[in-house]
């Protein structure tokens, strides 16, 4: 098990890095300014559930063998950007008669059209997860930062970085949820105005796509730090 004292600074440390605006905010905030409150709740899920997933190869050594490959980084990298890019891209290409018709849904429900539903709840969720998983820089970062937070005389070490990557998840959802909750006030304060609405779909795109460029600068040279 994690000593209280260790636990507790892990959190305080998990909170200091949540306040820092990063990839994960700009990602929560912006799918709940695209889709309302339910749709960033439920993107914050989704990428709490894929640091969990991270946080669990770190712990039974999956993530030494992607800190190690420069071929393994690049593959996973490419990926991951590729990925950011189609959604930067899909959209900045969204027909403006479909913004037009999303800003009257919104209009009539004050809230999101279509997260509200499981389905759509459950696609921001697997979204979420494949932003969270298609960063090779997280993984690396769990590598890096949890072993920090292991001390020998408490029991295995895979368990104890197991146990704190539970507890990132938990914190960054707390975080994130905010971040996406805060992205749907927004919302509701954009639909209100024609021109900023249908400007939005440019700031989310270049949200999206500057997230892939984050994530294509990366590099798995600071493995050890």
């Amino acid at each position: 098990m994690v000593p209280w004292d260790v636990l507790l600074a892990f959190v305080a440390t998990v909170c200091g890095f949540m306040l820092i605006p990063g990839p994960a905010m700009l990602y929560v905030a912006t799918v709940g300014v695209e889709r309302g409150r339910s749709a960033g709740v439920a993107a914050a899920g989704g990428l709490a559930l894929g640091s969990l997933v991270l946080a669990t190869a770190a712990a039974v050594g999956l993530t030494a063998v992607l800190a190690a490959s420069e071929t393994l980084f690049l593959l996973f990298k490419v990926c991951g950007v590729a990925y950011l890019v189609y959604l930067g891209v899909r959209r900045l290409m969204t027909p403006m008669a479909a913004i037009s018709a999303d800003r009257g849904s919104a209009k009539g429900s004050a809230n999101e059209p279509e997260a509200s539903a499981g389905i759509g709840v459950l696609r921001e969720v697997g979204r979420g997860t494949l932003v969270s998983l298609s960063n090779p820089k997280d993984a690396l970062f769990f590598f890096a930062f949890l072993p920090q937070f292991v001390t020998g005389a408490h029991g295995s070490a895979q368990l104890q970085m197991f146990l704190l990557g539970c507890v990132f998840a938990l914190v960054a959802l707390l975080f994130d949820g905010c971040y996406g909750l805060l992205g749907s006030q927004l919302r509701r304060l954009f639909v209100k105005r024609p021109r900023v609405w249908e400007s939005q779909r440019w700031v989310s795109g270049a949200a999206y796509l500057l997230m892939a460029a984050v994530a294509a600068f990366s590099s798995n040279r600071t493995r050890t730090a």
